[in-house]
């Protein structure tokens, strides 16, 4: 009789959690009204994997490719007016990374398009592509962070956004000089 009822109470589980299910897909699908879109940007990520080399007889891991493409949307101290007025803006952020499995660091370059979040189709300026991790923004400045490998501690890039350099150097002195928002 308990194996009976062990045996209807797992089945009638199993059956009422196959219905529930279900219905969560149902209740997140949604139509979207493409009137409403003022803006819509899309870009692919990618992944690229090579064969592996062999030099002198020794089989190297073989090197990888990861592209990847985020977007942000951050505040910027508007300057040029008085008051100082916060702007919004959004950032297209283009990360390339070359890895081989088993090795520390590699080769990672990103950049970015920032545009203004009113008319988005305008690219207000660029930020060229260079060596490093990440970019950082900030209402008054941007950081451009290179992550250390091993026992270093990286470095970091400080940007006004017309694009010049304030200062650079490693994380814990331009953190205390310049801490983040």
């Amino acid at each position: 009789m308990k194996r009976l009822i062990f045996t209807l109470a797992t089945l009638s589980c199993f059956i009422s959690c196959k219905k529930e299910s279900t219905i969560p897909q149902k209740k997140h699908q949604t139509i979207i009204d493409i009137t409403k879109i003022s803006y819509f940007d899309a870009e692919t990520a990618s992944f690229t994997l090579y064969k592996s080399d062999t030099i002198n007889g020794l089989v190297y891991n073989p090197k990888y490719i990861v592209s990847e493409v985020t977007y942000e949307v951050f505040r910027m101290l508007d300057t040029t007016q008085k008051g100082y007025n916060m702007t919004y803006h959004i950032a297209k952020i283009k990360k390339v990374s070359e890895l081989v499995n088993g090795a520390e660091g590699g080769l990672t370059k990103v950049s970015a398009e920032i545009r203004d979040f009113n008319n988005p189709k305008k690219i207000e300026f660029i930020i060229d592509e260079t060596e490093s991790d990440e970019i950082q923004f900030e209402p008054n400045l941007y950081r451009i962070i290179a992550h250390g490998c091993c026992e270093s501690s990286g470095w970091i890039k400080v940007y006004n956004y017309q694009q010049k350099l304030i200062t650079e150097g490693e994380p814990s002195v331009i953190y205390s000089k310049y801490p983040v928002w």
